[in-house]
């Protein structure tokens, strides 16, 4: 058991990075450790491998839906309402790091809508006996 505030094994807080494997190049490339505070857990995962440890974890996936085309509006969206609240959030968290948040949700944006990142949403179920309690189409 862990000590309330103490950071548990294996998290951002313990991880210290010098390099990034780059899928792409299959190389590992040097990078600033600053970088991975953004979002230390925002690793997306390829989708084939989800829905793999999904089955393998005995549920059923009855749905999948890519997001990608959404999710760039969104960060548009969110880039848009950072901009509007500007000294807001550089009060509440310091001009570098919006600044970073910035840059971020900005250039993610570009890269779901060149289709370079994806992000799926999953629906998957525990069958009962054989019944999902899916129905037979979908309602959305």
């Amino acid at each position: 058991m862990r000590r309330s505030g103490a950071p548990r094994e294996g998290s951002f807080e313990q991880f210290q990075a010098t390099v990034l494997f780059c899928a792409r190049c299959q190389t590992a490339r040097p990078v600033r450790e600053r970088l991975l505070l953004l979002l230390p857990d925002g690793e997306l995962h390829e989708v084939g491998a989800v829905v793999s440890t999904i089955q393998v974890a005995g549920f059923e996936v009855r749905h999948l839906e890519s997001l990608r085309e959404h999710y760039a509006v969104t960060l548009r969206a969110w880039v848009a309402n950072l901009e509007a609240n500007w000294e807001e959030a550089v009060a509440e968290v310091g001009s570098a790091r919006a600044r970073v948040w910035r840059l971020y949700m900005a250039a993610s944006a570009l890269n779901f809508e060149a289709g370079r990142t994806q992000v799926h949403q999953v629906l998957a179920v525990r069958a009962d006996r054989g019944r999902s309690g899916v129905p037979l189409r979908p309602r959305f």
